[in-house]
């Protein structure tokens, strides 16, 4: 078990990641404006990736809303109905060894009429890359790519305007560094405030369905680095179906909501009633998040530092280092050998 000081020795990189992320946002619209994307009239893009990339995928479709047709295969195989004519596919892997987006790469590569852009650190999807004349984008080299998010996230942007289907980001990039840069020592500090609250309990994070890729992103870390389970769900399909399991407990849970400006006042009505009922039925503890920022990426990055301080400080209560994903390792090893 890793405590007190050692905990912080160890770690200490990580944090100074997470403090610092922000700045990844710009360096990776550098990166997704430096590679050119192949010619055509794009309506609609396909992204493959798993895990933290597919995070950074959901967060670029949350962004741009209903504005641009955005898909994400979280798969091997991509259903042919998505690849029409004017789709751009990205294949995005920090490690470039995403088994699952390397075969929809394969896939996709096989139609001869798709184009495609590959987004990697390195790896294999890189050597594709190179032997197919495909646009690369190598992701800056990071210890902690789970806390590289934002690098995706830039270079997304990126690729992206060049497909000119949103807009110049430049300005809109440049306003959210600064707004994280003012605000991150009491982001920091929130955050802990937030990890004291889910100590000893399993931490279930709810959102409007605009903002589902952010409580998806708040379990995500919760999962990885403080190492606990953890589940998210969305309004209004959570009054549909879930919130009737906490009929019967069998775990104790902390609800977390999400809550954002730009949510409707129907599901802001839905939020409430669920707390009054399920506080009064259930005796289920809740937290509400307010999430903060002048437009919606800044309130995305708002929720992306959150997740990443709150589950680095619930760690430390833990005592677990954030850092190894033994499991994770440990699967990959089995499924390679077979075994």
């Amino acid at each position: 078990m890793i405590q007190g000081a050692c905990f912080h020795f160890l770690c200490s990189p990580m944090l100074h990641a997470i403090r610092t992320s922000h700045h990844q946002l710009q360096e990776g619209l550098l990166i997704g404006r430096a590679t050119k994307i192949p010619e055509g009239e794009f309506r609609h893009v396909v992204f493959a990736g798993m895990g933290g990339s597919s995070i950074a995928a959901s967060l670029i479709k949350e962004y741009v809303r209903e504005e641009v047709s955005i898909d994400i295969i979280q798969d091997y195989e991509v259903p042919n109905g998505m690849l029409t004519d004017g789709t751009l596919f990205v294949a995005f892997s920090y490690s470039g060894n995403t088994e699952e987006t390397i075969r929809a790469l394969q896939q996709v590569h096989l139609l001869q009429r798709i184009p495609i852009v590959v987004v990697a650190h390195g790896g294999e999807l890189e050597q594709i890359a190179k032997d197919c004349s495909f646009p690369f984008y190598r992701l800056p080299q990071t210890e902690h790519p789970r806390c590289g998010i934002g690098s995706g996230l830039g270079v997304l942007l990126g690729i992206m305007e060049q497909t000119g289907l949103i807009p110049d980001q430049e300005s809109i990039v440049a306003n959210t560094v600064l707004f994280m840069e003012n605000s991150i020592k009491g982001f920091e500090e929130e955050a802990k405030l937030l990890a004291k609250k889910l100590e000893n309990r399993v931490p279930i994070f709810y959102a409007s369905t605009q903002m589902q890729a952010q409580a998806r992103l708040f379990k995500i870390h919760m999962n990885e680095n403080a190492k606990v389970q953890s589940f998210y769900g969305a309004f209004p399909e959570v009054n549909h179906n879930e919130m009737v399991g906490y009929t019967k407990m069998i775990m104790k849970p902390v609800i977390v909501y999400l809550r954002s400006k730009y949510d409707i006042a129907r599901i802001q009505e839905r939020m409430d009633v669920m707390r009054e009922l399920l506080t009064e039925e259930c005796d289920i503890p809740f937290v509400e998040l307010h999430v903060e920022g002048n437009s919606w990426l800044e309130e995305i990055y708002y929720t992306l530092v959150q997740a990443y301080f709150s589950s680095y400080y619930l760690a430390e209560h833990y005592g677990v280092d954030p850092k190894p994903l033994k499991l994770v390792d440990t699967f990959k090893t089995r499924l390679k050998s077979g075994k």
